[in-house]
C-alpha cells in the first residue's frame, strides 16, 4: 500500500513539475510571432519548399513505420521465405522513399538557386 502511494505521489509530482517548468517558456514576452505571410520575393519557391519539407518529414515518418513493420515481419518469419521476402520489401520501399524525398529536396534547391542566381 505504501509503495503504491509513493509511486502515485512520484507520478503526480513529476507531472506537476513538468507542467510548471514548461509554462514559463510559453509565457515569455518580447519574441515576435512568425509572419504568416510568405513575403513578396521568392514566394513560389517558399511555398514549394514548405510542401517539400512537409512531404519529406511525412516520408521519414512513414519510412520509420515501414522499417518497424518490416523488422516485425522479419523477426516473426520463423524461416518462412515468403514472410522474409515481405519484410525485405517493406524495408526496401522505406529506403527508396527516403532517397526520393532527399532527391526532391535537392532538386528543388538546385532549381531555386539556378533561377534566382541566373546560372
Amino acid at each position: 500500500m505504501i509503495i503504491k502511494f509513493k509511486t502515485t505521489l512520484f507520478t503526480v509530482g513529476a507531472q506537476v513539475a513538468a507542467l510548471l517548468t514548461s509554462a514559463p517558456a510559453y509565457a515569455q514576452q518580447g519574441q515576435p510571432l512568425p509572419d504568416p505571410t510568405l513575403g513578396k520575393e521568392g514566394q513560389v519557391f517558399q511555398v514549394i519548399e514548405r510542401i517539400i519539407t512537409f512531404g519529406t518529414y511525412s516520408v521519414f515518418a512513414i519510412a520509420v513505420i515501414l522499417v518497424l513493420i518490416g523488422a516485425y515481419y522479419y523477426v516473426t518469419a520463423g524461416g518462412d521465405a515468403e514472410k522474409t521476402k515481405t519484410a525485405r520489401t517493406y524495408i526496401l520501399y522505406a529506403l527508396v522513399g527516403v532517397i526520393l524525398a532527399l532527391l526532391a529536396r535537392g532538386i528543388v534547391a538546385l532549381i531555386r538557386n539556378s533561377i534566382l542566381t541566373g546560372i
